[in-house]
Parts: C-alpha cells; sequence; structure tokens
C-alpha cells in the first residue's frame, strides 16, 4: 500500500512513485544513481515511463494518517497526520491531491506532471467529483 511522503529528490513519493517496488533493485538503481540534476530528472521520467507498462488499477488505496513532510524517504523529520485514507482509480489525481496533504502543489511535482502528459490521469482535481466520507457518513 503505498504512503504519501516527502522525498528526497523528488519531494514527494505516492502511488506512481510505488510502483518501484515491483521493479528488480538492480533497475530502481539504474532509475536514480543520485539524487541531483540530470540523474532526478531521469528518475522522475523512469517513474512515469514505469507507469506506462502496468494496466490502469482497478483501484489505489493510499495510507495518509501520518505522512513524512520533510527528511523522506528515511526521516526523521516533520510529521502531519491528515488522518485519511484515500482511493480512487486516477493515480496521477491520487498524487496530486496526496502532494498537497503535504502542501505541496502537485501540478508542479515533476513525475506527476510527466505522468500526465503521458495520459495516465487528470492533474486538476476541479475536473473531478471527489467525495469525502466521515466516520458519521457510512
Amino acid at each position: 500500500m503505498p504512503i504519501f511522503k516527502d522525498h528526497i529528490g523528488s519531494r514527494f513519493t505516492g502511488v506512481l512513485k510505488n510502483y518501484m517496488g515491483t521493479s528488480h533493485p538492480f533497475d530502481n538503481q539504474k532509475f536514480h544513481p543520485s539524487f541531483q540534476g540530470a540523474d532526478l530528472e531521469h528518475m522522475e521520467q523512469c517513474i512515469a515511463d514505469l507507469n506506462t507498462v502496468v494496466r490502469k488499477p482497478d483501484l489505489c488505496v493510499v495510507a495518509a494518517m501520518e505522512c513524512l513532510k520533510t527528511n523522506g524517504p528515511f526521516g526523521p523529520g516533520d510529521v502531519v497526520k491528515p488522518q485519511q485514507v484515500v482511493a480512487g482509480q486516477d493515480r496521477v489525481a491520487l498524487d496530486v491531491y496526496g502532494a498537497g496533504l503535504l502542501g505541496l502543489d502537485g501540478t508542479k511535482v515533476s513525475m506527476i506532471r510527466r505522468a500526465y502528459d503521458h495520459g495516465l490521469g487528470e492533474i486538476d482535481l476541479e475536473k473531478l467529483k471527489v467525495v469525502k466520507l466521515n466516520r458519521t457518513s457510512a
């Protein structure tokens, strides 16, 4: 299950980057030999590209109870506590939403923008129907 958190390179980890977990560690090292300059751009493009070879998910569920806001992915760092479980089929939209929980503009996170450019999902949350449920809604 993906979680939303800060990342030293891309500044954000969520649904899109979680697919790196399906890759062999050797490939992951090739994705990001460092977290700077051209290597960082390469990693963000690899993440977007990787998401083009897996089918559209039926459902993505993200734990957003506590999110590492700084010093990710390992911490220690500042933590925000949205106390949410986020679900949907659109990886791009979920990551835009999750980036917002960390105080980021998800439309400006490079890997999210690149995935959107690949046609993998919607980047404008205003175009989507977002339903929020609370414990008393059920």
